[in-house]
């Protein structure tokens, strides 16, 4: 058995000011018969995702050979989709109703042990939300699932900080901690926070902040984008706060690794 993440990454680049003269050079296209866009099979014609919860796709292979996706649609409904790389088909499935029309809000996914499907997934600044947690009832299939589960991970014993609310989740599985998962997410006052389940997911230890800015300004917000082996190591790149409200916007990087968070040359935080 084995699982592949696939991180899928859109770069909006805008351009204003400080045009500079090029010099003309000649083109050649190096591969004339490369496959033009209308030859790329498309999952749904009104799915969005934002770059903020992952992983957005997962190639797992077990019986059969699929990437599993997700999305919201225009109606604020939560789907999630295979691609069957041997038989070629499309399939998905509503897995939540109207949850709210807001590209923030897509599913992250993540396999347990026997091969069924987790997603996590959550709604965007619509007050004091959990988290949301569905299960696949079997192996490598989307057809039947158990009932939606509220995870209210966030410490109460901080709500004093500001917003309690849950958004953006970064699930992670460990083999070398017995299969430990790991829940990342914006929590408290919109701190990177954590949690973790040894039971696949039915219970929960209370969440923690595991990156804590100055607080120069309320509700600062730190990007967390987060990366795993799979096996004992989870990466982390931080930002200082929003764009919008950072002079000087840094990015951090650290690792996780045997139940201590490390600089990139090993020393321990």
């Amino acid at each position: 058995m084995r699982i592949y993440f696939w991180l899928l990454i859109i770069y909006l680049n805008g351009c204003s000011g400080g045009l500079v003269a090029q010099k003309f050079v000649d083109h050649t296209l190096s591969n004339p018969q490369a496959p033009t866009s209308e030859r790329y099979q498309s999952f749904t014609f009104n799915g969005a995702w934002c770059w903020f919860s992952a992983p957005r796709a997962v190639y797992f292979e077990g019986e059969y050979k699929r990437t599993y996706t997700g999305w919201v649609d225009n109606y604020g409904d939560l789907h999630v989709a295979y691609y069957d790389h041997q038989s070629e088909e499309i399939r998905s499935t509503v897995i939540f109703d109207n949850l709210e029309i807001d590209d923030h809000d897509n599913p992250s996914l993540l396999f347990d042990e026997q091969g069924r499907l987790l997603v996590f997934f959550n709604r965007h600044m619509q007050g004091v939300q959990p988290l949301y947690l569905i299960k696949a009832h079997q192996p490598e299939s989307i057809d039947s699932w158990g009932e939606v589960k509220e995870l209210h991970l966030n410490d109460e014993a901080l709500k004093g900080l500001g917003s309690m609310n849950h958004t953006y989740t970064n699930p992670v599985k460990l083999s070398a901690e017995n299969g430990r998962i790991f829940l990342f997410w914006r929590g408290v006052d919109g701190k990177p926070s954590y949690s973790f389940s040894d039971d696949n997911g039915n219970t929960w230890a209370a969440g923690k902040i595991f990156f804590m800015p100055e607080r120069t300004y309320g509700f600062r917000r730190p990007y967390t984008k987060v990366y795993s082996d799979g096996k004992s190591k989870i990466h982390f790149v931080l930002t200082d706060g929003h764009p919008r409200k950072e002079k000087h916007n840094s990015l951090y990087y650290m690792y996780y690794e045997d139940g201590a968070f490390h600089h990139a040359n090993g020393a321990r935080i």
